[in-house]
Parts: structure tokens; C-alpha cells; sequence
């Protein structure tokens, strides 16, 4: 290997160490002079190798790049620093490094990781004359001819010598190659670990306690260790990008060599399976060489996917680390390595997904591997919706696990979309002075964005009545998600609402249980400000329609007027009674309503052509605005009004899950005032009496919410005394005598562990001695239940 031409390596990365021994390395197993006659020679040798290879990263540290100078007449009789001797060392010990002595592989590693670093500084430290070596005028005609013909031009005058590229790519592969064998008996540890963990299960431990703090002691050298490697791996990949212009002659890297820590990074992630193995394997070192190797080396880029893609079908832990690598890639102007997974990911092939013949490493390959759409989604929606087109055909494929995940990243989608136009709408307000082609630029954005959201949205709902339950569910849960983060459009709430109720009927729990926690939610975060009692908005609507039709447009007032008289008159001249008269007060209704819309149609438009508006005619609006308020407000009540039935059905279920919903449900609608939360909650008290604990602790919970705690507290701050006690006497003023016995089991339970203040007896008391009636009644039944459970309550009277 002395032999060194100005542009052939005299150092190619090999395929596999063996192939050291042959050309054109020609390495020996062990150097002439290595003593292997007995234990005590043997390690003396591999200690006097271990010196040579110290001493050579001294000089390296002294020398730096001036140890790889060299000028054309002198190169044939250079002796280069990383010459035979070393490499020869290099290659005994590597290959020996699994039978090494502790202290002497940590050495090893060390001057290693040391070589790397001194190498990388020196790169990155050197300029111009210093450890650079001209281009002959050969090289300097190629460039100029290369650049005159479009192609690739060298960034600068120097690149550094033949020798300092074949010593880089020595040393990375040498530290690479420790790595790997490092990696491979860890992963075989375990493996054979698991199988001696449950053949030895019935064996002795006696001297368990000193054995577990061996492999303690040996797991934190081993993390120490990989940290080192991983870190000198890392600055090489990171010198190797910055610097390839030094480095590679018109900046083209050798993809060889470039592409070693790739190779062990993706080696690195098979281990890191949770946060702890993660850290103990420096998953994030790695992650960072794969994102630097994409940066720096384009060629490289499909031969990366495609590792990442394989590692995703084979590991269920990999799709939040390579949504997380997605994220450290260079951005600009786009994601290439996200736009390349996600156009692998379309590629997939998922017939046959339910064969018995491929069920097991397909099915088990899209499973880990659809995660990690979603995964993107949350942290890089832009992208996902770029690129939504390649995954868009996989909701018609059969795996539910693809079609699950592309609901949850439309879910991430939505979100981001959401927040970007509430970004970009008060630019659009305050951009006033702009060009009006900016101004239309924008309004294009904005109308682009919301037709997006309304194919999203409209994907994300026909979903919920997909074939597989998993999906359907994924998809009220992206709802539920949405409706929490404000993220659903007002015009989205009544459909929503309805799909919601109608997947109460669902064959599955989970999605009767997403559903009915979707209501809740909904019911949480209505637009209709805090209370949903229909009587309150029944007036309002009826205030605002007198006022509207007192303040109608003379012009459109005349109109009416007119209208009215000729059915008036049509009405005399028609020979009919009492049909005659109903005909006619009906015609004069729709006459009213029609004057009233054309009313409404005209204030809106005047307001949509930026008219200015009088002071009536705002005040006219804003009552249009308000009327249209409380008419959508009686529609979302009436909706749930509506659905009483169902609601009541999931109440009596005999699945707990769905019982349980159900009075979480019905306690947020009575703090709402909804009328169907009453006989609900009635309903609810029989439960009471179920076999089941979990239930019985539930009605109990929402007894105290409804009842006795102050609304949103989840029981922690009560009611005042006076209210809880005003609350008792008109549950019991109500109840029928089955709803009697309900409403004293729970009064008892609640009286026994001290839950209702003492004081609120002491008002019954009161209410009972000075009351008459039907309210004294009351007062002393509530009494009479609590005392079942406690009769100091009627010594305290």
C-alpha cells in the first residue's frame, strides 16, 4: 500500500473487514513482529500496538495537516503518517477487539475517536498552503472544461491530499467497524439474555445482588463507550459536510465513505426503543449523522429512504424517531427526505393484507410503519398536506392501521390550517395601504386554505362511517380533538353534531364511547355562550322578530303592505268559511316571513358592498346578527333534544363503558340547563342500584356534580349550603316513589363519607319548622333519607 497516485484512494472502503487481507490492502492477520506465544506476550503486543497507534495521534495533534504536505516531485518517495504500519495495527487490534482486554478496548476506542477528532480539527483548522495540496494544471483544464459545459466547478483553489482523505477514510472505517461489532454483540446479548433470563427462572439467587451490579457497572461502560464513538462518528459526518469542498475534489463526495455513519446510525436506532435505551445508545447523535449525511450528500438520499422505510416496516419504535430525523434535515426550499418517505409510503403495496400467507411480515410492516404518518403530521403538517395526494389512495386499500393514520395526520392538519388563517386574516385587515395585487395574492391564500380545510373536513367525516370500527373511531376522536382545540368551523358544528348522535348507534363500544364523548365536548365548547336552556332563547328570538318587523325598509314595507291587501281582497271575493279564513291567515304569515327575509337579504348585502350604514341600519343588522344567533343556538338544543332517546338508551346499556359516557354526558348538560339532562339524570339515579361498582361510584359522582358541587369542579368546591339544600327539596318535590328510593341510597353514601356540609341539615331543619306544605313535606323527607345513614342528624334538629 505505499504506492500512492494523485487521484486513486489508496484506501477504499471495503466490504466487509475480511477484505482487508486481500488487494489492494494485503493485510496481514498480525503484524511479522507480534509475540503470541504465551497469555502474558500476547497482551504486551497488543499494548505495544495500542503505544504506536498513541504516539501516531500525538503527532497528528502537533503536526496537523502539516504531516499530509507534499510536493509533486517528492510524492513518489513520501512517508505518509497513516503508512502500512499503522493501518496493519489498526486492522490486528479491530479485528481482535472482542477478545481484547477492558482496559486495553477502552484504549483502543479512545485513540480511535481521538484520531477522528484530530483529523476533523485539522481539516477544519487548515487553509490555503497549510496541509493543501494545488491542483495540477491536468485537474485545473478538467475544472475549467467542466465549468464551461454547465458542470460542476470546484468552490475552491486547494483540495487536501490523496493522503489525508485515505487516513480519514481509514480511521472512520476502523471507528465504524468497532461500533458494528459493538452493536452486534449487544443485540446478540440480549437476544441470548432473554432465553437464559427464562431457562434460569427457577435457579438459586444467591449472589444475585453482586452479579446485577457487575452488569450494572458493565452497561454504564457500555453507554460511556457508545457515547464516545457516537460522538466522533458524529463529528466526522458533521466535518465531512461543512468541509467537502477541502475535502473532495468540485465538492462530489466519496458516497463510501460519506455514507459509513449513516450505516451505523441506523444500527444505533434498532436499540433505541424507549427514552432510557435511547439515551444509553445516543439516538440523538444519531439521528443528527443521518440528518447531516442527507445535507451534505445528496446522491445519497435513496439509499437513506430506503434504510429508514426498511427500519420503519421491521421496528414499532422508529416512527417517532424519523419523524423526529424529518425535522432536523435541512428545510430549504423543501423537506426532500419527508416528500421521499411519504412518496415510499404511497408506494406501498397493501394487497393481500388479510392472506393468510402474508399476514404476518406485511401486516406487522404497515402496522409500524403507518404510525408514522401521523408522527410527521403533529410536527410537519405543511409537508404532510404538500405531498397529501400520494397518500390519499390508501383510504380505499384494506390495512385499517394506513387509513387510521391518515385520519390522524388530517386531524395535525386541520389544527395547523386552523392557526394559519387566523394568522394570516388580521394581516388581510390591517393591509390597507398595500398593492392591490397583494391584496388579491392574499385573498387567493385565504379562499386556497379554506377550500383545503372544507375537503379535509369533508374526508375526515365520511370517515366515521368506515368499514372498520378502529377507523371510525379514530375519526370522532380527531373531532373530539379538533372541537377542544377550537379548531372546528362554526358551519361545522351542526353536521358534526349530528354525526356525533348518529354513531350512538354504533354495533362497537369504542366508537359509541368516542361518540358520546365528542357530545360532551361539543356541549363544552358551544359558541352559544354558557347556558342552552331553549326557553331563554324562545324569547329572544321572539324579541328580535317583533323588533325586525317594526323596523322593516319603507321600501320593502310597501311592498308587504300591498301584499297584504290583495290577498286580503282575494280573500272577499272567494266564497269559502272557516277553510277560507286559515287559508288566508296562512298566506299573511308567509307574507310577514317573506318581508322579513328580504329585510334581512338587504341589510346584508349593503354590508357586503362596504355601504356606509345610517345608525338605524347598523342597529338593524345587529339585530339580524342577533336573531341569526339565537336561531342557531334553538337548532343545536333542539338537535340534542332530539336525541334524547338514544341518549337515554346509552344510559340503560348493559356495557359499563357506555353508562359511564353517558352520565358524563348528562352532567355537563344539566350545568348547561339542557331540558333532556333532567329526566337523564333522573334515570340515572336507578343505576344506583347496578352491580356493577364502577357504575354505582359514577352515578354517585355526578349526583355530587350535579347537585352538590359548583359546576366545572369536578366535586372539589361545593355549592353554597343553601343552594344544596334548595337542590334537595326540588329533587325530592319531583321524584316518583321507585325515584324516592334511588335518591336516599345516594343521600346515604354521601352523608357517610361526610361529603355534604353539616349546615345544609340545619336549613332543612329551619325550612321543616317554619314551612307549610308541600315544601315542609319536602324538607322532611330529605331529612328523614340522610338520617337512614346518620341519626345523630336528628338529635343535631
Amino acid at each position: 500500500m505505499s504506492g500512492r497516485g494523485a487521484n486513486k484512494p489508496t484506501f477504499p472502503i471495503p466490504s466487509s473487514l475480511q477484505e482487508l487481507e486481500s488487494a489492494p490492502y494485503n493485510l496481514l492477520p498480525y503484524p511479522h513482529d507480534f509475540d503470541d506465544d504465551d497469555e502474558a506476550a500476547r497482551a504486551e503486543s497488543f499494548s505495544k500496538l495500542i503505544r504506536l497507534l498513541e504516539a501516531g495521534n500525538r503527532t497528528l495533534l502537533s503536526a496537523g495537516l502539516g504531516l499530509f504536505e507534499v510536493e509533486e516531485e517528492e510524492e513518489e518517495d513520501f512517508d505518509t503518517w497513516n503508512d502500512n504500519g499503522r493501518i496493519q495495527a489498526l486492522y490486528t487490534l479491530v479485528r481482535k477487539s472482542d477478545s481484547l482486554a477492558p482496559a486495553t478496548r477502552g484504549r483502543l476506542v479512545k485513540l480511535l475517536c481521538d484520531a477522528v477528532h484530530g483529523l476533523c480539527e485539522a481539516l477544519e483548522s487548515g487553509s490555503g498552503n497549510a496541509g493543501m495540496v494545488m491542483q495540477s494544471q491536468t485537474q485545473q483544464g478538467e475544472s475549467q472544461q467542466n465549468s464551461e459545459e454547465g458542470g460542476p466547478a470546484n468552490s475552491g483553489s486547494y483540495v487536501v491530499s490523496q493522503a489525508f482523505r485515505d487516513a480519514m477514510a481509514c480511521h472512520i472505517y476502523m471507528l465504524f467497524t468497532v461500533m458494528f461489532l459493538t452493536e452486534s454483540k449487544e443485540k446478540l446479548g440480549k437476544s441470548l439474555g432473554n432465553i437464559g433470563t427464562s431457562a434460569s427462572s427457577g435457579r438459586s439467587k444467591k449472589g444475585g445482588k453482586s452479579k446485577k451490579n457487575q452488569n450494572g457497572d458493565k452497561g454504564e461502560d457500555l453507554a460511556a463507550s457508545r457515547a464516545m464513538c457516537a460522538e466522533a462518528m458524529y463529528a466526522a459526518s458533521i466535518t465531512m459536510s461543512t468541509q467537502k469542498s477541502k475535502l473532495w475534489k468540485r465538492s462530489v463526495p466519496d458516497e463510501a465513505v460519506v455514507g459509513l455513519p449513516c450505516r451505523i446510525a441506523y444500527q444505533i436506532l434498532e436499540a433505541a426503543t424507549g427514552v432510557v435505551a435511547r439515551k444509553a445508545s445516543s439516538g440523538d447523535k444519531a439521528l443528527q449523522m443521518i440528518a447531516a449525511t442527507v445535507d451534505s450528500a445528496p446522491c445519497l438520499l435513496n439509499t437513506v429512504v430506503s434504510a429508514l422505510v426498511d427500519l420503519l416496516h421491521t421496528y414499532d419504535h422508529m416512527a417517532p424517531l424519523v419523524a423526529e430525523l424529518c425535522t432536523i434535515v435541512n428545510e430549504s426550499p423543501t423537506n426532500i427526505l419527508a416528500t421521499e418517505l411519504l412518496r415510499e409510503i404511497g408506494r406501498l403495496d397493501t394487497s393481500g393484507y388479510t392472506d393468510s400467507n402474508a399476514a404476518g411480515n406485511k401486516a406487522s410492516g404497515i402496522k409500524n410503519v403507518a404510525p408514522f404518518i401521523s408522527e410527521l403530521a403533529a410536527v410537519r403538517p405543511r409537508v404532510v398536506l404538500s405531498n397529501i395526494s400520494l397518500l390519499l389512495p390508501h383510504l380505499d386499500s384494506e390495512p385499517y392501521v394506513l387509513r387510521s393514520a391518515i385520519v390522524n395526520s388530517i386531524g395535525h392538519i386541520l389544527v395547523r390550517e386552523d392557526q394559519l388563517l387566523v394568522e394570516v386574516k388580521p394581516d388581510k385587515d390591517g393591509d390597507s395601504g398595500d398593492e392591490s395585487g397583494e391584496g388579491s395574492k392574499l385573498e387567493r391564500q385565504i379562499a386556497n386554505m379554506a377550500k383545503t380545510r372544507r375537503s379535509l373536513f369533508d374526508i375526515l367525516c365520511d370517515r366515521t362511517h368506515d368499514i372498520t370500527s378502529f377507523t371510525r373511531a379514530a375519526s370522532l376522536k380527531v373531532l373530539n380533538d379538533l372541537t377542544e382545540k377550537q379548531s372546528l368551523p362554526l358551519d361545522r358544528i351542526m353536521p358534526v353534531t349530528a354525526i356525533a348522535i348518529d354513531r350512538l348507534q354504533d354495533k362497537t363500544v369504542m366508537v359509541r364511547r368516542y361518540a358520546m364523548q365528542l357530545l360532551t365536548t361539543l356541549l363544552e365548547n358551544n359558541p352559544f355562550m354558557g347556558m342552552l336552556n331553549p326557553d331563554l332563547y324562545r324569547t329572544k328570538i321572539r324579541e328580535l322578530e317583533a323588533y325586525l318587523k317594526c323596523n322593516v325598509p319603507e321600501e320593502i314595507l310597501k311592498a308587504r303592505d300591498a301584499a297584504i291587501e290583495e290577498a286580503k281582497n282575494n280573500n272577499i271575493n272567494e266564497e269559502s268559511g272557516e277553510e277560507g279564513d286559515g287559508n288566508t291567515k296562512k298566506e299573511l304569515a308567509e307574507i310577514e316571513s317573506a318581508a322579513l327575509a328580504a329585510a334581512i337579504a338587504d341589510a346584508e348585502s349593503k354590508q357586503e358592498s362596504n355601504e356606509d350604514l345610517s345608525e338605524a341600519e347598523s342597529e338593524f343588522l345587529a339585530k339580524v346578527r342577533g336573531l341569526k344567533f339565537a336561531s342557531s343556538a334553538m337548532s343545536f338544543i333542539e338537535v340534542f333534544e332530539n336525541a334524547n332517546d338514544s341518549f337515554q338508551t346509552m344510559l340503560m346499556s348493559s356495557n359499563p363503558s357506555d353508562v359511564t359516557e353517558a352520565l358524563r354526558f348528562f352532567v355537563k348538560a344539566k350545568h348547561f340547563g339542557l331540558p333532556c339532562a333532567v329526566t337523564g339524570m333522573k334515570r340515572a339515579l336507578a343505576l344506583m342500584w347496578s352491580n356493577e361498582t364502577n357504575i354505582q361510584e359514577e352515578v354517585l359522582r355526578a349526583f355530587v356534580e350535579v347537585f352538590v358541587a359548583e359546576p366545572g369542579t369536578e366535586g372539589k368546591e361545593l355549592l353554597p349550603e343553601n343552594q344544596i339544600a334548595q337542590n334537595f327539596l326540588d329533587l325530592a318535590g319531583e321524584a316518583t316513589v321507585s325515584e324516592l328510593a334511588s335518591i336516599e341510597e345516594a343521600l346515604g353514601r354521601l352523608v357517610k363519607k361526610e361529603i355534604i356540609p353539616p349546615y345544609v341539615f340545619s336549613i332543612l331543619w329551619t325550612m321543616a319548622s317554619q314551612a307549610e306544605g308541600e315544601l315542609r313535606a319536602s324538607a322532611m323527607l330529605v331529612i328523614s333519607m340522610a338520617a337512614s345513614a346518620d341519626p345523630k342528624i336528628i338529635d343535631s334538629a
